[in-house]
């Protein structure tokens, strides 16, 4: 239910969405569960290149190949907003500068 709730949030907003877990059990779940849901449109090892309605499918495709190939030559940065962190258990911003003015004695 969950990726379908993703995937219209996804379509209605023309955005892309990254489903972050926090164990290997709800990974493998998930992936699972997106392998059933687009087992239709062909998979390569980890699923569709391209989502359901997508506008160019082409052109999605080659999108992500062209980021593929950036990752596999290290020439990528990821950049990942507090949801992520957080749950990681990394401090706030507010407390990173909390933490940082006790450190500099402010």
């Amino acid at each position: 239910a969950m990726l379908a709730e993703l995937e219209a949030f996804a379509e209605e907003h023309a955005i892309d969405v990254a489903l972050c877990t926090l164990d290997e059990a709800a990974f493998g779940a998930a992936l699972n569960a997106r392998r059933k849901r687009y087992a239709q449109y062909g998979t390569l090892s980890h699923g569709p290149l391209h989502p359901p309605g997508a506008r160019d499918p082409e052109r999605y495709t080659a999108e992500v190949r062209r980021l593929a190939n950036l990752f596999l030559d290290q020439r990528v940065s990821l950049f990942f907003g507090a949801g992520v962190s957080i749950n990681a258990g990394l401090p706030s911003w507010q407390q990173l500068i909390d933490l940082l003015a006790v450190e500099v004695g402010i």
